[in-house]
C-alpha cells in the first residue's frame, strides 16, 4: 500500500454528499492540552474530523512528523504513531512491487497527513486550494484490520476492512518555518473534502478542528521521494 492513490484523492468529482449545515459536535475538546505560548495553539497536532454523511469520525493525535525541503518543494509525513521513524516513513512512501502490511505503521480510526508543497524559504497560506494540491489526509476509519486480498484485476495488496477516506483541507491556515535541524508546523484545518476511494466516486465532506504546533524532524532520506511526489 503506497500513497500514490492518496494524492489522487484531492480531486474528487462526484456528487458532494456533505450535509447543508454541518454539526461540529464531533470535534474533540483540547482544553486539557498544553497551549503554545506564542500562538495559543496546542502542542502537537490534534482534533477530529466528523464525516456526517456516513457516520464516522477520524481522530488526529500527531506528535511525530518527518520532512525535508529540497529546492522549491517541501515533503513531510505526519503520523499518529509515536513510535514511527524516518526510515519507516520513507519505506511506506516508496512505491514497491512487494505488498507490505501497514498494521504497525498506521493507527486505526486516525488520519495521517502527507504533504508535498511549494517551498519558498517557508510556507504560509490560507484557504487557497492551489497551494494544498499536494496535501492529503489518509484515514482508515472505524473498526477493521489490514488483510491481504485481491481487488480489481490481479491487484493483491493489504487493504483496510473498514471504510477508507482520503482527502484534503478546504479551510485552513498553515505556516511552516525552517530552523537549523527541523521545521515547525503551525496551523488550523477546519473543513475537508475527499473520497471513500474503494467504494464510489462521490465526494464526502468532513468538519471539525485540527490544530496545533508541531516540530517536523529533518529526514534527509526523504530526498529521493521528491522525484515521485
Amino acid at each position: 500500500m503506497t500513497l500514490t492513490l492518496l494524492l489522487a484523492a484531492c480531486g474528487g468529482t462526484g456528487a458532494d454528499t456533505a450535509p447543508a449545515q454541518p454539526d461540529t459536535s464531533g470535534t474533540v475538546d483540547t482544553a486539557d492540552t498544553a497551549d503554545t505560548a506564542d500562538t495559543g495553539l496546542p502542542d502537537g497536532l490534534m482534533g477530529t474530523i466528523d464525516f456526517h454523511s456516513f457516520g464516522a469520525l477520524g481522530a488526529v493525535n500527531i506528535q511525530k512528523a518527518f520532512g525535508l525541503a529540497v529546492d522549491k518543494k517541501f515533503i513531510a509525513y505526519f503520523s499518529n504513531n509515536p513510535e514511527v521513524t524516518c526510515e519507516d516513513v520513507v519505506s511506506y512512501l516508496t512505491p514497491s512491487d512487494t505488498a507490505e502490511d501497514p498494521s504497525d505503521f498506521l493507527t486505526p480510526g486516525h488520519c495521517d497527513m502527507f504533504m508535498s508543497l511549494e517551498w519558498l524559504d517557508g510556507f504560509e497560506h490560507q484557504d487557497d486550494l492551489l497551494f494544498v494540491a499536494g496535501y492529503a489526509l489518509s484515514c482508515p476509519l472505524g473498526d477493521g484490520e489490514f488483510v491481504y486480498e485481491k481487488r480489481d484485476k490481479g491487484d493483491y495488496d493489504f487493504y483496510w476492512t473498514g471504510r477508507w477516506w482520503q482527502g484534503h483541507p478546504l479551510d485552513y491556515q498553515i505556516s511552516i518555518t525552517e530552523a537549523s535541524d527541523h521545521y515547525t508546523f503551525s496551523g488550523q484545518l477546519t473543513t475537508f473534502k475527499g473520497n471513500l476511494i474503494y467504494e464510489d466516486l462521490n465526494t464526502y465532506t468532513g468538519v471539525g478542528t485540527i490544530e496545533g504546533v508541531l516540530e517536523i524532524e529533518r529526514c534527509g532520506d526523504i530526498a529521493p521521494l521528491h522525484k515521485i511526489y
